[in-house]
């Protein structure tokens, strides 16, 4: 395996850990390209998630993805599309040393937790945007992932919204355009990619509904998703185990539907 650290967008400081399996050259078996996953933590956008980091980027690695953790721009840096701007950035130079890094260019998906679900939403759903097109310089879809994972996110900005990340990703103040405009929701239409979600009913952070507007936009425009709602379960579970401080068997169910859901949709076995 290799790991190397880079920074995608070079306005902001944020930074991007790879690790990347080594090639399998063998006579009875030879990969030399996987498909890619991006983790983003959450944190309200004030900070990134620790539980929501390496425990994450173990799963995905001991399933056979090239996976990249995005610690992304926060708090008072966090406006003026910064972000979405680093995500961009990194789904780009992806795609740019494909080649060298052994990565599939068009299977990159994107895995959010709570404000870093919002985050990945956002790249699935705005990336057309003509004020992120300008940020990137890219005008085509070269910074749109092929798949978006989306973990108890914060989509709304409404009566659901989780307020404090939707005012520092906008800048802006309840009630106003600015704020309302990171409704994600709002941004979904045909050009949207597949979405996996998953939420706990009980979940007192993030409501339920910011997941069920999400999905009620997907299926609206006829975007292929897949959605669980858990019974039971607090905010920020990650990936359900005694190490991120939520051990739930039952719950703990998502990250191999989600995995297995990954491999239907990119044609891709371990």
């Amino acid at each position: 395996m290799k790991q190397f650290v880079f920074q995608p967008n070079p306005n902001t400081n944020a930074k991007v850990t790879a690790f990347l399996h080594s090639p399998i050259i063998t006579m009875e078996n030879h990969r030399t390209h996987r498909p890619s996953v991006i983790v983003i933590p959450g944190g309200a956008y004030q900070y990134c998630s620790l539980r929501e980091e390496d425990p994450v980027v173990m799963e995905y690695l001991a399933a056979g993805f090239h996976v990249f953790l995005l610690d992304y721009s926060v708090d008072q840096n966090a406006k003026n599309y910064a972000p979405l701007c680093d995500l961009g950035h990194t789904i780009m130079t992806i795609r740019q040393n494909a080649e060298s890094w052994g990565c599939i260019p068009h299977q990159i998906a994107v895995i959010g937790f709570s404000a870093g679900g919002h985050l990945a939403a956002c790249s699935g759903t705005m990336w057309n945007e003509a004020p992120l097109q300008n940020h990137l310089n890219s005008f085509d879809s070269m910074h749109r992932p092929d798949a978006m994972i989306l973990c108890y996110p914060v989509i709304c900005a409404n009566e659901h919204a989780h307020q404090l990340s939707i005012e520092l990703v906008s800048g802006a103040q309840k009630g106003t355009k600015e704020y309302e405009f990171w409704s994600v929701d709002k941004h979904v239409d045909n050009q949207t990619c597949p979405a996996f979600i998953w939420h706990t009913i009980t979940d007192q952070s993030v409501p339920v509904e910011n997941s069920i507007a999400m999905i009620t936009a997907l299926q609206k425009h006829h975007i292929s998703y897949e959605c669980h709602l858990f019974p039971e379960g607090i905010h920020g579970m990650s990936v359900c185990t005694k190490e991120t401080g939520s051990a739930d068997s039952y719950n703990r169910r998502w990250v191999d539907m989600s995995i297995e859901w990954l491999y239907k949709l990119f044609n891709y076995q371990k």
